[in-house]
């Protein structure tokens, strides 16, 4: 659409003859009118192009263009179609020639001569036409421009924006509602909507639209929403009415926003909170929450000892108030003020000496808590430190005990990294020849110090540093100054977490070693003497064994020859012979096999299944356990590096012994179970006989010992036998009993 140029209306004048133009051109220009003029319908065109006039008077007739002709071609212009066209033709023109010209495209018709008065009249209601026309035409466009604009608004907001009618009825939703639901829009006119809503949110969602339906109040809630995604998700959903001038709703402009995630983030923070009270009501800490003017929001149920306020009384008020000393007061706020100038947490400890004179030591905490980039409040955490403050008391006069015992030259010690020795002290460095200039000059590398062949043992050593914190003490050597070889026992301890440096106490063991040349010399002695010992034994044993068989068949004999002429007193004497030579027999062969047990060379054939030596054991004892009726298990038992023949006697007393000391009224039952502890495997023999004092366990394994006198057969030598095997296999034995409650007996044995 064609504008003003600088406010006034622009005139073509078309006229081939100059004296009409210039008439023309000085009645309007005198009017105010710009004028532009043209002889000829090319130069009129050319000039209707760049100058966009807003009125043209057009002579009909002109030598090179028809005026209807221009006329039309002036209307078929894009965006000048309300210019203003006038002709003018001579009086002579006939009617046809004008009715042409207006069905061309003309607005009018002005014939020559045309008056002054009349030209100006005419160009004036003309363009007043053509002002009201333009102004209705941007009016109109800028409406339409306002709706495309509205209509994209509405369609590019990430909302449900909908319409209803006064009642209520939705008439209107945006595409989001098909993007978010899924569904078609007309599924939400009407009351469809609440269709999509949760079942469990409808019926209250319903009610309170129809509520500001009745009272024209502003609608507002939140419920759940069907999603396209198949889940429901929380929406707020407000509304507000469109009033007539009288003040009736006439419509309703709403709209759906999802909130799902704010809705989760609040439930998220309420669960976090009800999360926090609970941590905090169970803290053994005492936690509270302190505004900015440091007054008490929340405190848990453990109270800081500084007062004898009540839990309630904290709230709202600050320690000066509460009647906390004034030093600990000037310390909390001191710590507080700088949380909230930097943000930051601040810890601190604190101590308070109460009326008894106790000392009670605190470490507190301070953490900052934001809102909009702001400290809103801060959350303090006390801790009553008291216990752990006397052990560090404790541990520095422990370190001071240290001390004292490093540098009183009792013992070697060292402190070094895996590299070189930094410390040691008078007593480790005369053991070795070097004087206390050499560590701290950095050269004194164990590993110079130490035999090549006990660096693996140094190398595992440094692995259970690493591992465990410590290393379990071991023999190796260590060279002299001199050149010689010192024995020594070393264990470490690391320093820290990555075992980089630790201590180590180092005892010189060459006392030791000469003592053990001397026993181990004695022990060579005395076990050629136990060789000897052995050897008569069997050979005592051995013929021994001879007269007394040969008692035993004579006595036999007599009495079953001379049964008429013995009298019953001689055959119950003869009786008592017979039964002592039994006991006799079986004493023997125990003292032997007791001796055996004690020299007898074993035989290894590798790791030995504990249950097929147990297996072996019940076999020899089948007669026994099926006269006492006597109930045997075990389980999970594992291969043991054993003489199996030794080890099968082991088990055999072991399950005999409880046989005979079972109780008359009580059927034996027998268990054996064995567990791994570290390096050895513990096995357990439990029966439910007869039992013992504790005080009685450790004389039970000794030779001939009888605990329940010599009413049950037995020679007090199985228990011997057991604990000597088991200790010449690198074990120990011990038992644990109960009188009337069965007794336990336990070995260990090394795993490898």
């Amino acid at each position: 659409m064609e504008r003003l140029k600088s406010g006034v209306p622009t005139i073509l004048n078309v006229d081939d003859r100059e004296v009409n133009r210039y008439i023309r051109t000085q009645t309007l220009r005198g009017a105010g009118y710009r004028i532009v003029e043209a002889g000829t319908g090319a130069e009129a065109l050319r000039l209707f192009r760049d100058e966009s006039p807003q009125l043209v008077l057009l002579d009909m007739n002109l030598p090179d263009m028809d005026g209807v002709d221009i006329c039309r071609i002036i209307k078929a212009s894009p965006g000048f179609c309300s210019t203003i066209v006038l002709h003018i033709s001579a009086s002579l023109t006939s009617v046809q020639d004008r009715v042409q010209g207006l069905e061309g495209g003309a607005d009018g018709y002005l014939v020559e001569p045309v008056e002054p008065e009349l030209l100006l009249a005419t160009v004036r209601s003309m363009l007043r036409l053509w002002m009201a026309e333009t102004r209705l035409e941007e009016s109109l466009t800028m409406s339409r421009e306002l709706a495309a604009r509205y209509q994209s608004l509405i369609e590019a907001v990430p909302h449900v924006i909908f319409t209803t009618r006064a009642d209520g009825e939705c008439d209107y939703v945006n595409e989001q509602f098909a993007t978010y639901t899924g569904r078609h829009p007309k599924e939400a006119f009407g009351n469809g909507w609440t269709n999509l809503a949760h079942p469990e949110d409808r019926e209250r969602a319903a009610l309170l639209w129809a509520g500001s339906i009745r009272t024209g109040e502003p609608f507002e809630t939140e419920y759940r929403f069907w999603h396209a995604d198949g889940t429901w998700r929380w929406n707020l959903s407000r509304a507000r009415p469109v009033r007539n001038a009288a003040g009736a709703v006439v419509q309703w402009v709403g709209s759906v926003t999802d909130v799902h995630e704010r809705k989760m983030l609040d439930e998220a923070v309420r669960l976090r909170h009800e999360e926090f009270v609970a941590l905090a009501e169970h803290s053994p800490d005492s936690i509270a929450r302190l505004d900015t003017e440091l007054r008490y929001l929340y405190l848990n149920r453990v109270l800081p000892g500084m007062c004898g306020a009540t839990r309630e009384e904290y709230i709202g008020k600050t320690n000066r108030e509460l009647g906390w000393p004034a030093g600990i007061c000037d310390v909390r706020e001191e710590n507080c003020r700088q949380v909230l100038a930097t943000g930051k947490p601040v810890a601190f400890e604190f101590q308070h000496t109460g009326p008894d004179g106790r000392t009670a030591y605190y470490q507190a905490r301070l953490v900052p808590e934001f809102r909009a980039g702001e400290v809103e409040a801060l959350l303090s955490i006390t801790t009553d430190v008291t216990e752990r403050r006397e052990a560090e008391l404790a541990v520095a006069e422990s370190e001071r005990r240290l001390r004292r015992l490093v540098e009183s030259n009792v013992i070697g010690v060292v402190i070094g990294d895996n590299e070189r020795i930094t410390y040691a002290n008078d007593v480790f460095l005369e053991m070795l020849g070097y004087s206390r200039q050499d560590p701290e000059s950095g050269e004194l590398r164990w590993r110079a110090l130490t035999p090549p062949e006990y660096l693996p043992l140094d190398e595992r050593c440094i692995e259970e540093l690493k591992e465990r914190g410590a290393c379990a003490p071991f023999e190796k050597e260590y060279w002299r100054r001199d050149g010689t070889r010192v024995p020594i026992l070393i264990g470490a301890a690391a320093l820290d977490n990555a075992a980089t440096e630790w201590a180590c106490f180092v005892l010189d063991l060459t006392g030791l070693k000469n003592a053990e040349d001397a026993l181990r010399r004695t022990n060579l002695a005395l076990q050629r003497s136990n060789t000897d010992l052995a050897q008569f034994a069997y050979a005592a044993s051995h013929d021994l064994q001879e007269p007394l068989r040969a008692v035993g068949i004579y006595t036999q004999l007599l009495s079953r020859e001379s049964v008429a002429a013995i009298s019953p007193e001689a055959s119950r004497h003869l009786g008592l012979i017979l039964a002592a030579v039994r006991r006799m027999q079986t004493l023997i062969t125990n003292l032997l096999a007791f001796s055996q047990a004690q020299s007898a060379e074993f035989r290894f054939a590798g790791p030995v299944p504990a249950g097929d030596m147990v297996q072996g054991a019940t076999e020899n004892l089948k007669n026994a356990m099926e006269e006492s009726g006597a109930v045997l298990t075990w389980r999970d038992l594992p291969p043991i590096p054993a003489d199996a023949s030794q080890f099968t006697l082991v088990f055999q007393n072991l399950i005999s012994n409880s046989i005979k000391y079972r109780r008359a009224d009580v059927q034996p039952r027998i268990d054996i179970s064995a567990e791994r502890e570290g390096n050895s495997w513990v096995f357990a023999v439990r029966d439910n006989g007869m039992g013992f004092e504790q005080a009685q366990a450790e004389r039970i394994f000794s030779p001939f010992t009888r605990l329940h006198g010599r009413e049950l057969p037995g020679t007090g030598i199985g228990l011997a036998i057991v604990q000597k095997v088991i200790e010449r296999h690198g074990g120990q034995v011990w038992a644990e009993g109960q009188p009337g409650a069965g007794a336990t007996f336990f070995f260990r044995l090394p795993a490898h």
